[in-house]
């Protein structure tokens, strides 16, 4: 995520203007205020006192924020701060809405905010998994392996095939040695009961580029880890990244299922860790759903070697 930095006076400004989206329902919720202490803490480097910042109005906001890249990284900021308590509602998804117009921004993830408000389930998946970069990737993948390569990994998928030349290059992974990228990352799939591959049931092979965060990242599969390993991935993209979180926090947080396989749960988020981990992928060198990158092109070298010269703390 190339996130800018505001200035302490224009920090203050957008920190107002996300407690107005909070106050939008009539109250300053616990879970609210501890996203903007933290954000304050791990982003912002400020400490201002929350009960002591005002409300903003759109025309204020307005004056103070003038450069549109920070406009436009503030609205897609209040989006997250929009689900924190654990639902999305009409009043601040308007709230939003009236400062995006205010500062020009055209978000389609203000779009998205209205079409949970208002219960449009459908159109809110659509255009949420339309602009994931997991979606980029996987039109890649399947340009790269044309229609019978992917006709293969749909019937492993569905548990009706097994493609035994996929399968295998990712079973070989558990005869590396052991710290490496390639045999922590074959005991974390079996380790969890998952599959690999081109094994019966085994997941789109461009799904390994998020298990290979797990990994670097050194994260568990709860509930509560898959919002942080999600927070730490969408810190090392270089775009979508805001899309991203708000897939997490709807399948963990407000419990509204986007991926097709795992359960939706609700009141996972805990702000403090999701920062963290969001902050901790912003300073890492290594984007595993970059274009050109190539999982296979970290598997033999040791795991903490990676995680030093890609700047993973």
């Amino acid at each position: 995520m190339d996130f800018i930095r505001p200035s302490k006076e224009e920090a203050e400004f957008g920190l107002r203007a996300m407690k107005t989206v909070c106050l939008a329902d009539g109250a300053f919720e616990p879970l609210e205020r501890e996203l903007l202490d933290s954000m304050q803490r791990h982003m912002l480097q400020t400490d201002y006192d929350l009960d002591e910042l005002p409300e903003i109005t759109p025309g204020e906001l307005a004056l103070s924020i003038t450069d549109p890249a920070l406009r436009a990284q503030l609205i897609d900021g209040m989006t997250i701060v929009s689900l924190a308590n654990g639902e999305q509602t009409k009043a601040k998804a308007d709230q939003v809405q009236v400062y995006a117009d205010v500062l020009e921004v055209d978000s389609h993830l203000v779009r998205d905010m209205h079409y949970l408000a208002d219960k449009h389930f459908a159109m809110f998946r659509f255009d949420l998994m339309r602009r994931t970069q997991m979606a980029d990737v996987l039109k890649s993948h399947a340009k790269e392996r044309g229609i019978l390569g992917m006709f293969r990994t749909v019937k492993s998928a569905l548990g009706h095939g097994f493609d035994l030349e996929q399968a295998r290059r990712f079973q070989n992974l558990g005869l590396l040695s052991e710290g490496t990228v390639g045999r922590t990352y074959w005991e974390f799939i079996r380790k969890n009961g998952f599959s690999f591959p081109g094994e019966p049931h085994g997941p789109p092979e461009p799904i390994v580029r998020h298990d290979l965060n797990h990994v670097l990242g050194g994260y568990g599969t709860s509930a509560q880890e898959e919002l942080k390993v999600a927070a730490f991935q969408a810190g090392t993209m270089r775009k979508e990244s805001f899309s991203v979180l708000i897939f997490v926090l709807c399948q963990f947080h407000i419990g509204i299922r986007i991926a097709p396989i795992t359960p939706a749960q609700k009141g996972q988020f805990q702000p403090e860790e999701f920062i963290v981990a969001l902050e901790r992928g912003q300073q890492a060198r290594l984007c595993t759903f970059d274009d050109d990158w190539d999982p296979f092109s970290i598997m033999e070298r040791p795991l903490d070697e990676v995680r030093e010269e890609a700047n993973i703390r």
